[in-house]
């Protein structure tokens, strides 16, 4: 279990009220890359990026969370996945990740499966 749970949102909706009161948690209010700035550098041990998905705004998640992930930590990048026939838009979420593998920032460790192909990617950041 974690030993603290950062929760961060745009609008609040989504996070449960039992949620929000435990002490274990702390919710902001914001866009994650935004809201990350205020992290210390290397004190996660993952993170979840579930956010924008053109290609700029992972970009700025992707950063932000290299910054604050720990060595050896994880990164989660939701809905990696070139185009959704859902939402019918382009994603950037691919090219962001990749480019990073290519870059040697990150190993891809685990990915999902989904009928509809938006996957999540779990990547380790390289020492």
């Amino acid at each position: 279990l974690p030993s603290h749970l950062h929760l961060i949102d745009m609008r609040g909706e989504l996070i449960r009220d039992d949620v929000i009161g435990n002490k274990k948690t702390t919710f902001h209010k914001g866009l994650s890359w935004e809201e990350l700035k205020s992290f210390p550098d290397e004190c996660l041990d993952w993170v979840y990026i579930d956010a924008g998905h053109d290609y700029e705004s992972v970009l700025k998640d992707a950063l932000e969370a290299i910054r604050v992930v720990k060595n050896e930590g994880r990164i989660v990048f939701n809905d990696y996945i070139f185009y959704s026939p859902q939402c019918e838009e382009f994603y950037g979420v691919v090219n962001v990740v990749n480019a990073f593998v290519l870059k040697k920032e990150f190993d891809i460790i685990a990915a999902s499966l989904s009928v509809t192909g938006h996957m999540d990617v779990i990547v380790k950041k390289m020492s």
